[in-house]
């Protein structure tokens, strides 16, 4: 009989359980069809999506700009959108919280430590767009908690709001495993609040150095990890 090693495991959501690329290029095209008639080029509205500015701003952090702030507009000139972002953005976020595909593997995982575990997500992004998305993939039926950055004005890579879903689940920081794709946000996160981290990259790609305990590209090594059927430092050399 295995030993369960972590008694709590919280994920971060886009690019861990969803298919944030996807869902990004599927809700620009959409929004653009919308808006445009599929007249502008979606690429350069993709890396608008993508860029720090307007990352910032849909995690909500403190530093974020606003949606009509001139640092958003300034990154819509940059890329010489024709768009403007208060039109172009709201309905891309529309679009974006109707995309829901999962990451291989995410909802068997749910399900195989659902009875055994404490389950959380902890996102950075608005209620609006991300409770849409778990519902519709089926995510939200697995989990005892749910922190998003916009509905509690935490944001990582801020460790603070790792204790927020901590205290809600009442769990021990030793007995929890964070998993998350993001060494910029979810790694130092989990690093600062003494949680262990498992970093995932669905192509298996993972950078020199990491804080993590583990680095896995198939989410199935994360239930042998968890139930203590694998020693720490799963795919990494």
């Amino acid at each position: 009989m295995t030993s369960i090693r972590y008694r709590t495991v919280l994920f971060d959501l886009d690019g861990t359980l969803l298919d944030y690329a996807s869902a990004q290029r599927d809700a620009v095209a959409l929004a653009l069809e919308e808006l445009a008639g599929d007249t502008q080029e979606p690429e350069r509205y993709l890396a608008l999506v993508r860029s720090d500015q307007v990352q910032a701003m849909e995690a909500c952090r403190p530093d974020a700009p606003a949606l009509d702030s001139r640092e958003i507009r300034e990154a819509f000139e940059r890329q010489d959108a024709g768009l403007d972002p208060l039109s172009f953005l709201p309905v891309y976020y529309r679009m974006l919280s109707g995309r829901s595909r999962t990451i291989d593997g995410a909802l068997e995982l749910l399900s195989s430590l659902s009875e055994r575990c404490g389950l959380g997500v902890v996102s950075n992004g608005p209620g609006s767009v991300q409770r849409p998305r778990l519902v519709s993939s089926g995510i939200m039926e697995y989990l005892g908690v749910l922190v998003l950055s916009c509905e509690v004005a935490l944001a990582k890579p801020d460790p603070a709001i790792l204790g927020y879903a901590l205290a809600l689940l009442s769990a021990e920081r030793d007995h929890t495993l964070f998993v998350g794709d993001s060494v910029g946000s979810d790694m130092p996160s989990a690093s600062a609040a003494g949680i262990d981290f498992v970093l995932f990259s669905k192509d298996g790609t993972f950078p020199e150095n990491t804080d993590a305990v583990a680095e896995c590209a198939d989410l199935a090594d994360i239930r042998r990890l968890v139930l203590g059927e694998v020693d720490p430092g799963l795919g990494s050399e």
